[in-house]
């Protein structure tokens, strides 16, 4: 059963650096000319955002394990929504901070009873808020 005592649960947290060559790995895959100068080289693409979800502290694994999940009932993300306050910049260490804001259980006739766990994530540099970003997973029960 879903643990839903962790409404609150801050994430361990952790650092992120963007360096040009993941950059540029990045703009190729988002089909951006890596080439092409621009008037601030060191701005990063701001998929980081998204990116940052791998420095919360814990991998999605060890997440649904704290939630005691099992992940072969195929959780699924079902919103991201990012709100970038500043550009990424190359060569910076941000800090990723987060914790589980809510659950709510819901009744669908195509995929039946499942539970929504929704979480919350600051991307932060020298204490300025640079992303804030909002997951919702759906969770089969």
């Amino acid at each position: 059963m879903l643990n839903k005592d962790l409404i609150n649960h801050k994430f361990p947290g952790g650092t992120f650096t963007i360096d040009e060559e993941i950059n540029n790995l990045i703009k190729l895959s988002t089909g951006l000319d890596i080439n092409k100068k621009t008037l601030n080289e060191d701005i990063a693409h701001p998929i980081f955002s998204m990116v940052a979800l791998n420095s919360i502290g814990y991998t999605l694994e060890e997440l649904f394990n704290l939630l005691n999940y099992d992940v072969r009932k195929g959780p699924m993300l079902g919103e991201c929504e990012f709100n970038l306050l500043d550009n990424f910049s190359l060569d910076r260490n941000y800090k990723v901070n987060g914790y589980i804001e809510s659950f709510e259980s819901k009744v669908s006739k195509k995929i039946g009873n499942f539970d929504i766990m929704n979480f919350k994530l600051e991307i932060t540099f020298k204490n300025m808020i640079v992303s804030k970003i909002n997951y919702k997973w759906i969770l089969p029960i």
